[in-house]
């Protein structure tokens, strides 16, 4: 009975340090994926065309220079993940590719002399891109 208790032992002994030496003996921690930076959307690609996979981000800086609104958007597809502390200075949303699909997004400018009293004449700009989320 001894015997075999050594033997069952010296066993274990074996098969432990042959895990460890072909590394699975080694606690596995999880790896976490990093997010990656989002990809930021400027006058240059105005009429342009912006291909996303899921959950990729999105970010709209067009300046400061004009008032810009973000005009109503397919919500489907992309999310409005701003935040309320409100995009970086110069940026005007963070959208995340929430489904695949296709869609237009577009903002409208204001110059910033349209709120002075009397207004310019200043006509507002348009920005307009095609989103590809794959």
């Amino acid at each position: 009975m001894r015997m075999i208790q050594r033997s069952a032992i010296l066993f274990l002994v074996a098969s432990a340090s042959a895990l460890i030496i072909l590394g699975r003996g080694a606690p596995v921690t999880p790896t976490v994926p990093v997010a990656a930076a989002p990809r930021t959307v400027t006058m240059v690609d105005n009429g342009g065309t912006i291909a996303l996979r899921l959950r990729d981000r999105l970010l709209i800086k067009l300046g400061a220079d004009w008032d810009w609104t973000l005009d109503p958007f397919d919500e489907a597809l992309l999310k409005d993940v701003t935040g309320s502390e409100g995009p970086p200075s110069g940026a005007q949303a963070l959208l995340e590719a929430v489904k695949a699909g296709k869609t237009k997004l577009s903002l409208t400018g204001d110059p910033p002399c349209a709120k002075s009293q009397p207004p310019c004449n200043l006509q507002s700009r348009q920005f307009k891109v095609t989103i590809v989320i794959q």
